[in-house]
């Protein structure tokens, strides 16, 4: 419960998820452009 005592703290496994969960994110996009060339991501965005 100590993030609840301090809410502008984040703790370190916390920061630690979100930076491997943005890694992870990088990553699969990344691998989207290499197994799918015919996207091109100048022409169609990736949510589409």
């Amino acid at each position: 419960m100590q993030a609840l005592t301090n809410p502008g703290r984040i703790s370190a496994p916390t920061a630690r998820l979100a930076l491997g969960a943005a890694a992870a994110v990088v990553l699969l996009l990344a691998s989207f452009d290499v197994l799918s060339p015919e996207f091109d991501p100048r022409w169609r965005v990736v949510s589409e």
